[in-house]
């Protein structure tokens, strides 16, 4: 066949698979779940490799829905086979969680397995966190932390933090003191708001046993600080989405010091250059921090270094501040080094007199 007509043919079934798809997409919208499998079925028998995955994976969730589990399973199966990168690994986890309620968790791990081995999604990450329940539940720890740290490693945002604080309980109750620390650190760190509640206790009951209540205090104090940062942004009334300072918050928590506080939080301009950010008041430390918000949707940042988002910190004992009443807006002075060559002073800039008030009795509380 001469090159133009096939690739005339390969058009024209392409327009055909389109259809039908379509075709079983309003089948499926008007309640018609087995004229819309027979479509999918058509097209992963007649489709190239770009459309069998997909049309896989959406006949295996009909036959589901229809009650057809044996269909349901070959249907995934052969959708992980085709091994496409947006299907597969969705197809493995539907699998897998499907094979766990039939009973069958022999064959959900493998299918938990199979997804974690693509390497690629969220779907991913899920399923690493799943198989660390899984074997956990079987008795397999060491498989267990394995999978867990997998799923860390992923950083995905919705499976990170329930994998590190599932790490940390596991890791305790195995008697592993420090890397129970670590994993719950780490889940406090990747944010997830009811999980970083969880590891904050879990951190807090942890450090009371081992005689640390200074810590201890000081894990229980991470659960307010989204709303340290909240009143700080209603503050100033911007016009933010209401869940910044939750996703914020768990980054402050990663610049903290051991047994550091957070008592006050304001929204500040830091002159020259004008720079926005948090100044906040610890009971060790004065911080300004910029809020880079949002530093990587899909990942939690779950190894290195976050982004540089810390314009200063100082102890409290090593600076002295004053207030410039000749500025044209309240403005905080933080004079640094104070009695070597390197003094230092950074002007901040407040909102309102009243924060900056609020601030100097703080400050002069010690």
């Amino acid at each position: 066949m001469p090159p133009a007509a096939s690739f005339r043919r390969r058009g024209l079934r392409s327009r055909v698979i389109r259809v039908v798809m379509m075709w079983a997409r309003w089948s499926w919208g008007r309640g018609d779940l087995a004229g819309a499998c027979r479509a999918y079925r058509w097209a992963v028998a007649h489709g190239d490799r770009f459309w069998q995955g997909f049309a896989s994976r959406c006949e295996a969730a009909g036959l589901h829905e229809l009650g057809d589990t044996a269909g349901a399973v070959a249907a995934y199966r052969r959708c992980i086979a085709f091994g496409d990168r947006d299907s597969a690994p969705a197809a493995a986890l539907d699998l897998g969680l499907l094979l766990e309620r039939l009973g069958d968790t022999t064959g959900a791990v493998t299918a938990y397995r199979r997804c974690v081995e693509f390497d690629h999604s969220s779907a991913a990450a899920m399923a690493a966190e799943f198989l660390g329940r899984l074997l956990e539940q079987q008795g397999d720890s060491a498989g267990a932390v394995a999978a867990y740290r997998r799923c860390i490693g992923f950083g995905d945002r919705g499976s990170a933090p329930a994998a590190a604080e599932f790490l940390g309980r596991l890791l305790e109750r195995e008697g592993d003191i420090s890397g129970a620390f670590a994993a719950y650190r780490t889940a406090i760190r990747l944010g997830c708001e009811r999980r970083r509640t969880d590891a904050s206790d879990r951190l807090a009951d942890l450090l009371e046993t081992q005689g640390d209540l200074v810590g201890a205090r000081a894990a229980r104090a991470h659960r307010d600080v989204p709303g340290k940062l909240g009143s700080a942004l209603d503050d100033v009334q911007h016009n933010y989405s209401h869940v910044r300072s939750r996703e914020f918050a768990p980054h402050v928590v990663s610049v903290l010091r051991h047994g550091e506080i957070v008592e006050e939080a304001v929204w500040v301009r830091q002159e020259p250059g004008f720079q926005d950010g948090y100044l906040i008041l610890t009971s060790q430390r004065l911080l300004m921090l910029r809020d880079f918000h949002y530093p990587d949707n899909r990942s939690c940042r779950a190894e290195g270094p976050l982004p540089a988002f810390e314009y200063f910190a100082f102890d409290r004992a090593g600076i002295s501040c004053t207030v410039d009443d000749d500025a044209t807006k309240p403005t905080l002075v933080v004079r640094y080094g104070a009695g070597s060559s390197t003094s230092q002073v950074k002007s901040i800039a407040f909102r309102h007199a009243r924060s900056l008030r609020h601030l100097m009795e703080l400050l002069a509380q010690g």
